[in-house]
């Protein structure tokens, strides 16, 4: 299906629905989410860090990721197995995922410093996880393995 006629049909859904459930597609929030989960989505009058949230991206199409941060109106997410920091703006949110644990501040910082690394290796995804910090943050958080057991985003 298009992205674009997928995106107004959920965007609709949240308008007329009070939640609704979509399916995750692969593994950039494991290990909080992973390929195959059920999720609540929800719409809300305001976000804030530390959310998951369901958004459009480029056209890239849907994706679920976690904001980090939030900055002259744009909400910067990253997925918590990624690298890369997307920003997306209030327009494009299709709602807030329901019922995922919080994290900390800690995880949060943590995950910026995974992308400022990621940045300062000119984006190659090789070195990013040969980093201290990518380690630390792999030991830290991403505790489970998988058969894909990193995201290339």
């Amino acid at each position: 299906m298009n992205n674009k006629i997928m995106f107004s049909i959920l965007k609709h859904k949240t308008e007329s629905q009070n939640s609704f459930q979509i399916t995750v597609v692969g593994n950039s929030m494991f290990p909080v989410l992973k390929d195959g989960d059920k999720v609540l989505i929800k719409k809300a009058k305001e976000y804030e860090v530390g959310s998951v949230i369901v958004f459009k991206y480029n056209d890239e199409g849907l994706l679920i990721h976690r904001i980090l941060e939030i900055k002259d109106g744009k909400y910067y997410c990253k997925g918590d197995n990624c690298y890369r920091l997307e920003e997306v703006g209030k327009n494009d949110i299709i709602g807030k995922v329901l019922d995922i644990p919080s994290v900390d501040i800690d995880f949060i910082n943590m995950s910026l410093e995974v992308n400022k690394e990621f940045v300062r290796n000119d984006y190659d995804y090789f070195k990013t996880i040969e980093s201290n910090i990518y380690k630390k943050y792999k030991q830290k958080y991403l505790k489970e393995t998988t058969n894909n057991e990193f995201s290339k985003e």
